[in-house]
């Protein structure tokens, strides 16, 4: 859009005023122009951009004025670009910046008025152009105010109040690139004066978020402060009144977190068309139906064309109810033989699902065979399943060599000929990871597909490994009568 400049002091309103000859519209860049413009009516203008090189944007009235834009001074050097010089109240709904120069602010309440700021106020790059400045008896309100690469978000210079909600440190830190701290905001010390804050958070670096004399405005829905800790984590510090009554998570929809992130619900709200008609569910109420032509569409037209056989229930001749019922009875049982058997082999594959996240379906038996391995397939974690075995009866000081830096695992697969001495002995090994140490010790290994081709379960013992700084220190087995010449501990493998 346009750039649009003042020519004379005067009002908004007026035509004659700025250099378009027009009022500037929604999405100009208004240069105040070293003149003072009144605020003489409101102002709806989400993208327009208030700035100059002097003078300011100004409200005398003693009524309510309502002014939606973004005010940002730039290079410029204007002090108190929007200004409430009047005792009515001045409400700007957008975000406000300082400028680089000496005392460049961006707004000012100087009179006994009341300004409030509905957006974000941002301290400037000279440590005088702060964001917003109370200058006098009157009260200043702002939602949000951040630190400058050099000036305060907000600050309270006279015997008026300053309150905002949320108050944000700078960059200022340790491998940060501002050198200069600057709170959000800064109370001054002016008798009569008060400063407030609901919430605060530190800079991204730990710069603080209020300086001076501010307090903690208990009156606030939320008090909070938040913190950057030494782990570069971020800690959100709360009144606990104030969440006292938190939900529980089984009374919070599934998925849904809350309380700063620290509870998810786990309550599961079906879907209307699955809860039966009128029956209330979330916001409204069930519309699912059942009936009877739905049951004879999902059950006989699906079973009676599958089994046409004489004798059964499917049997054309039969469908008037000549039906053999020990036929369906057999029937029924025959299937709940076979998806019981779907679901042993399924519990046989996540028995030994580990924690932190991560499927894993593991090929080995409770009585320690790797009989499950499938020659040929890769057993990669990434892929949901790998070679996990957990060590039962682990001794206390072989804990602690597992624990100290340096153990490894490793897992051999051995073949041998007629006796201990033949030739046709071979070993393949694999190194692994130590996932948990205990007196139940996990280790978990992960094998490509190259690794498991030449190697079948049948015809191979294993042993497990362990090591300290490349130095054996024992080994388990599950040769079958025939113990390891290294290995120490008859530990039995699950």
């Amino acid at each position: 859009m346009a750039i649009v400049n003042a020519v004379k002091s005067g009002n908004w309103s007026d035509p004659t005023v700025w250099s378009v000859g027009s009022v500037p519209v929604n999405g100009d860049t208004v240069n105040a122009q070293g003149f003072a413009v009144e605020l003489n009516v409101d102002i709806v203008q989400p993208l327009t951009i208030l700035t100059g090189v002097g003078g300011r944007f100004l409200f005398t009235g003693g009524s309510t004025r309502n002014v939606t834009a973004n005010a940002d001074l730039g290079t410029h050097l204007v002090g108190g670009l929007v200004a409430n010089f009047g005792s009515g109240k001045l409400n700007f709904f957008g975000n406000i910046k300082g400028g680089s120069g000496s005392n460049a602010v961006g707004a000012i309440n100087v009179s006994t008025g009341e300004f409030n700021v509905f957006g974000t106020v941002t301290g400037g790059s000279n440590v005088t152009a702060v964001g917003a400045s109370n200058q006098s008896s009157g009260q200043m309100n702002i939602a949000t105010a951040i630190g400058g690469t050099a000036a305060h978000g907000a600050t309270n210079t006279s015997n008026g109040k300053l309150a905002v909600d949320l108050a944000v440190g700078n960059g200022y830190g340790p491998g940060g690139f501002v050198t200069t701290a600057a709170a959000g905001v800064f109370g001054g010390t002016t008798n009569g004066s008060l400063t407030t804050v609901s919430r605060t958070q530190a800079g991204p670096l730990g710069s603080a978020a209020i300086a001076g004399a501010v307090l903690l405005n208990t009156a606030a829905t939320v008090n909070t402060a938040q913190f950057l800790t030494t782990a570069a984590t971020v800690i959100t510090l709360a009144d606990p009144a104030t969440f006292a009554d938190s939900p529980i998570p089984a009374d919070v929809r599934a998925g849904t977190t809350y309380n700063f992130g620290i509870n998810t619900g786990t309550c599961a709200v079906p879907l209307p068309g699955q809860t039966v008609v009128g029956v209330p569910v979330d916001d409204t109420v069930g519309t699912a139906v059942l009936t009877a032509s739905a049951v004879d569409n999902v059950v006989w037209n699906k079973v009676r064309p599958e089994t046409p056989t004489p004798g059964t229930y499917g049997a054309v001749d039969e469908w008037a109810g000549n039906i053999d019922v020990n036929a369906i009875a057999t029937a029924v049982a025959d299937e709940v033989e076979r998806v019981g058997g779907m679901l042993a082999a399924v519990k046989a594959r996540t028995d030994l699902i580990t924690a932190g996240g991560v499927t894993i379906a593991s090929p080995v038996r409770q009585d320690g065979t790797l009989n499950d391995l499938v020659v040929g397939d890769a057993y990669q974690v990434a892929a949901g399943r790998a070679i996990e075995m957990t060590i039962e009866d682990v001794s206390v000081g072989l804990q602690a060599i597992l624990n100290a830096p340096g153990a490894t695992v490793h897992l051999g697969f051995l073949r041998y000929g007629k006796s201990r001495q033949n030739p046709e002995f071979r070993r393949y090994e694999f190194p692994g990871s130590i996932v948990s140490v205990g007196s139940d010790t996990v280790v978990r290994f992960e094998l490509s597909t190259d690794d498991t081709r030449d190697i079948v379960p049948s015809k191979y013992d294993y042993d497990v490994e362990f090591r300290s700084n490349a130095n054996f220190v024992t080994a388990v087995s599950n040769a079958k009568g025939r113990p390891m010449e290294w290995a120490e501990s008859a530990t039995t493998l699950s």
